[in-house]
């Protein structure tokens, strides 16, 4: 809770009050979804200002609005008289020189009032179920903030922060980089105590560029942490992060190297578990046959054991998790057709863990409904065809099904590269699942994964109204 006079004085903003010493009780930058009591930070955004919702924002139930000083001048051109009319109408009016200024002078304010155990989590891939992982696990004994899906980025992390309060003792955070610089500025504004290094791969090179500047954007993380005297927890499995992290004098855990005691002794395969013993002589079932689930859980253990959970704890935690949406999910439809959904997000790395745990899926027939993979800037097509090579090379996948402009390399060069392989291109989701549903028979296992900005779950959507569906077993 803040005083908006309070507010005001924090963000260095002039405050034009109709009612003074009013109480806020939560923020948002969406007009839709203020509630009695919000803030609304009218934010620019890509097609309109935000400034165009305030009032929208009032009549919903917030109690005050925060907006730039430019926008008022450039739309209104007398500011006093716009401000002070929404002010004598709805309520309390913030007006300041820049709006996303002030809501992370706002999150750094509110960050410093609490002090939670503090979990940053960032990697190429991987890092969302991870963050979901540990917060899972964390919640059995702590009362856990986990940042909502997607808020990562300059303005999910402020909008997280400011949902802290009192209660809770745990806070969990993904950072997301899209440029070099960006993670740094985040974990500054986070204030982790342990952060976790999930892996690096390629993945936004639009904004990087090349992957050593997506190694050093990773690793700006471990800048920070050494600044808060923290703990990195990192993939001891990827050598080029051994080598970039000698030179650093943070406290270091890997997960999954061979000299580590959160490194893997033994693994096999119980129904639809995979059971690993460590080597210290824990042994955890995740209830999942993606191997690349195996690192996540790993990294999410070793975070939860530093932080004071015992193993039963952590193991039984582990046992009872439920995988988000989108993240290599199984669906059982009709008679015998599994339908693997992996369409929250793919880059090259991804995409290549997702088709060694294709593998492990027991099936007759293997196919992989590819969409673009986006943001990998002018070696996007390189990728692509990397990706069919990939597949052409693989000793069980029987067809490649592209969707999107970018993909048509993949089912391109997996049929150039094994004559013996089916491919097929369609433009749009529509056109891939009515072949889709002509296709697939019994015994079938495909595997759906692309870009979030492909929308691929609407084939699964669509796949699993088509047919009759089960959960997995």
């Amino acid at each position: 809770m803040y005083l908006i006079d309070e507010l005001a004085q924090i963000i260095e903003g002039k405050f034009l009050s109709s009612r003074d010493h009013l109480e806020i009780a939560s923020f948002s930058i969406d007009s839709r979804k203020c509630t009695q009591g919000a803030c609304f930070i009218a934010l620019p955004g890509e097609r309109t200002h935000g400034g165009e919702f305030i009032e929208s924002a009032f009549l919903a139930g917030a109690a005050a609005a925060i907006v730039d000083r430019r926008w008022v001048k450039e739309k209104y051109k007398l500011e006093d008289s716009f401000v002070e009319n929404l002010s004598r109408t709805f309520g309390n009016i913030i007006v300041v020189n820049d709006a996303r200024e002030a809501l992370w002078k706002l999150a750094k304010f509110h960050r410093k009032r609490f002090s939670p155990l503090t979990i940053a989590v960032t990697g190429t891939a991987g890092k969302t179920s991870t963050k979901e992982l540990i917060a899972h696990i964390l919640s059995s004994q702590f009362e856990v903030l986990a940042s909502p899906s997607s808020f990562n980025n300059d303005l999910g992390v402020p909008l997280t922060i400011l949902k802290l309060d009192g209660s809770h003792e745990a806070y969990v955070q993904e950072l997301g980089a899209s440029e070099i610089g960006s993670i740094r500025r985040l974990a500054e504004l986070v204030c982790p105590s342990i952060g976790v290094l999930t892996n690096v791969g390629i993945a936004h090179l639009e904004g990087f560029g090349s992957p050593d500047a997506i190694y050093k954007a990773k690793l700006e993380l471990a800048e920070i942490l050494s600044q808060f005297g923290g703990t990195l927890i990192f993939n001891g499995n990827d050598l080029n992060i051994h080598k970039l992290l000698k030179s650093n004098n943070l406290r270091k855990v890997s997960f999954g190297s061979p000299d580590s005691p959160w490194g893997i002794k033994e693994t096999r395969l119980e129904e639809s578990k995979q059971v690993i013993k460590l080597n210290n002589g824990e042994e955890y079932r995740i209830p999942s046959l993606a191997p690349f689930q195996v690192w996540n859980s790993l990294a999410a253990v070793t975070v939860a054991r530093l932080a004071g959970l015992s193993f039963e704890v952590c193991s039984h935690a582990l046992e009872t998790v439920e995988w988000p949406s989108g993240r290599f999910n199984f669906n059982k439809l009709g008679e015998d057709i599994i339908v693997i959904d992996d369409t929250y997000n793919a880059n090259p790395t991804a995409f290549s863990a997702s088709l060694k745990a294709l593998k492990q899926v027991e099936a007759s027939r293997y196919i992989v409904v590819s969409g673009d993979m986006l943001e990998l800037g002018s070696r996007s097509s390189h990728y692509h065809e990397e990706l069919g090579r990939e597949m052409a090379e693989t000793d069980f996948i029987s067809a490649v099904i592209s969707v999107g402009k970018e993909s048509e390399a993949v089912s391109k060069t997996a049929q150039r590269q094994n004559k013996n392989l089916n491919s097929w291109h369609f433009h749009s989701n529509s056109e891939a699942f009515r072949f889709l549903k002509s296709y697939l028979k019994p015994g079938d296992a495909v595997l759906i994964k692309g870009s979030r900005g492909m929308h691929l779950e609407e084939i699964v959507k669509d796949l699993k109204e088509c047919f009759t569906s089960s959960p997995a077993s």
